[in-house]
């Protein structure tokens, strides 16, 4: 029997208390982009 190797990440989940200062953190420590956002800050909280 073979081990299993992870190949690829979908999707990785974190809550944060400050979303815009987590999506600056990402943006500048990995170079990442926004591709879509499911709700905005007008939205009321869910």
């Amino acid at each position: 029997m073979t081990t299993p190797v992870v190949r690829a990440v979908n999707h990785i989940g974190i809550t944060v208390p400050d979303i815009e200062a987590a999506k600056s953190f990402l943006v500048e420590a990995f170079g990442g982009q926004v591709i879509y956002q499911s709700f905005g800050p007008q939205d009321p909280p869910r």
